[in-house]
């Protein structure tokens, strides 16, 4: 199950997990930065700075490798 490995993937970055149901959506924030991650079953993920008004990724999400490369652009891009 993708939603499985993101969330593996998450706790081993040292995200917050705020919301954990493997069955339909998790929920995680880097303290440091402010990056709000939320990535449902579907593959539904939205990737946001501090609030919902600084959305920087709103798509699907099919594997591991996908999510890794969105937060490797998403890192380069200068905070509102």
């Amino acid at each position: 199950m993708v939603i499985v490995d993101i969330l593996r993937y998450l706790e081993e970055q040292e995200y917050t997990i705020v919301q954990a149901d493997t069955t339909s959506i998790i929920t995680a924030v880097d303290m440091k930065t402010q990056l709000i991650i939320v990535h449902s079953l579907s593959g539904r993920t939205i990737i946001a700075y501090g609030n919902d008004d600084d959305i920087r990724f709103l798509g699907l999400i099919e594997n591991l490798k996908q999510l890794k490369v969105v937060l490797r652009l998403i890192n380069k891009l200068p905070v509102k």
